[in-house]
């Protein structure tokens, strides 16, 4: 009758250890992408928050006197957001005002946009 060693053997911790390698790299990589993930949504959050912000400014400027403009840079979380409306007078309509807000910034040397649309009417006419 032969008795059996107990515990493992080195070529069985070896397999182990690879396997156990090959899922870390795995798992390594997603959170290295995810972490990315996560810094360019801040980097848009953080966009369309001044965009609402410039429309909701505009809303306090009379509809007849709405113009072109923009802000100073904004920097924010180590990233500079440049922010530019465009009013279209008479568009959609007669007495209507098309007024675009745009927020420009780079991610990792990526030129990114984050665009605004609304249309204000005069409603004392």
């Amino acid at each position: 009758m032969k008795r059996w060693e107990t515990g493992f053997t080195l070529i069985e911790t070896l397999v182990a250890m690879s396997v156990f390698a090959i899922v870390s790299l795995a798992v390594t990589s997603l959170m290295v992408k995810d972490t990315q993930m996560i810094s360019e949504n801040a980097q848009a959050s953080r966009a369309i928050a001044f965009a609402q912000e410039a429309l909701e400014n505009l809303r306090e400027v009379s509809v007849v006197s709405l113009t072109n403009g923009s802000w100073p840079s904004l920097v924010s979380g180590g990233t500079t957001f440049n922010v530019s409306w465009t009013a279209t007078t008479d568009s959609p309509t007669t007495g209507m005002t098309a007024v675009v807000v745009m927020v420009n910034w780079q991610h990792k040397g990526n030129p990114r946009t984050y665009a605004l649309q609304s249309i204000f009417t005069n409603l004392s006419q």
